[in-house]
């Protein structure tokens, strides 16, 4: 992983862990499972407290500045997925989901980087 993709990832957890509504947070995709290179994008996977993961995710849009600062947000799939293209041409997404949907996630395939309530995939 590259210095400018660990800061991503500490900025993402740092923001990400101060929203009580986020229970856990796995780096995802070629970086959570140790094969990504300096091309990657960062890829994080956080799982919402029930019922709250709509309001994560327009409070997320509308802060995302805190993680960096974007030229360009997409919200997919009726904000499930936020898809960032930051200064510098950083990338990054962060995948939200609730405790029922985390059976669709390998955890052989994701990196922990904090978990307040036991979930697991």
């Amino acid at each position: 992983m590259t210095a400018e993709q660990q800061d991503l990832v500490d900025r993402a957890k740092a923001h990400l862990a101060a929203d009580e509504r986020i229970e856990a947070l796995w780096l995802s995709g070629s970086l959570g499972q140790g094969r990504g290179d300096r091309w990657s994008d960062v890829d994080l996977l956080a799982c919402c407290a029930e019922g709250t993961r709509g309001s994560v995710s327009q409070d997320l849009v509308a802060s995302i500045d805190r993680i960096a600062p974007p030229l360009l947000v997409n919200s997919l799939f009726g904000g499930v997925v936020i898809n960032v293209v930051a200064e510098g041409w950083r990338r990054f997404d962060v995948n939200l989901v609730e405790a029922g949907d985390l059976a669709r996630h390998d955890p052989a395939m994701l990196t922990p980087l904090f978990n307040r309530s036991g979930v697991t995939p």
